[in-house]
């Protein structure tokens, strides 16, 4: 059986399974306003989710030798929640990512990992979606830019 390319079911368990998730690369430049949107699924009905009473949360690892590898380290070199507004979540299944401008001026790298997690009202985390998050120099830049 072929698995739709859509994310699972974040509800009721056993309708999804983690291994069933999104892959998305996020690349932003910095000192620049970025945001994508995102469509959750039912994996059966291929109807969009009401996402009300979820919340979500975004991690950004990166390594320390600059590639994309930075799934054991223990910092976090961004974060990004529904609780500060930087993921929106719909009744029509919509997750939107904003990262503001402010969120990238100050990063001093530009290679990192991040997984995007669906948090159920009963407290249940569903990886959505994960990749590579990359930062690109801008070359209009803020007289305090770190990226180089």
């Amino acid at each position: 059986m072929a698995y739709p390319v859509y994310p699972p079911y974040p509800g009721p368990y056993p309708q999804w399974t983690q291994k069933v998730r999104t892959v998305f690369h996020i690349e932003v430049t910095e000192e620049t306003d970025y945001e994508h949107t995102f469509v959750a699924k039912d994996n059966f009905t291929y109807l969009p989710l009401d996402l009300s009473g979820y919340s979500a949360e975004i991690q950004v690892r990166v390594s320390n030798n600059n590639k994309y590898d930075g799934y054991s380290v223990p910092d976090v070199a961004l974060d990004l929640n529904s609780q500060a507004g930087d993921i929106v979540l719909g009744t029509d299944g919509t997750i939107t990512v904003k990262i503001g401008w402010q969120k990238t001026k100050d990063l001093v790298w530009n290679r990192g990992v991040y997984n995007l997690v669906l948090i159920s009202p009963a407290g249940g985390r569903i990886q959505f979606a994960n990749g590579f998050f990359s930062v690109e120099a801008s070359p209009t830049k803020s007289a305090q830019t770190q990226l180089v």
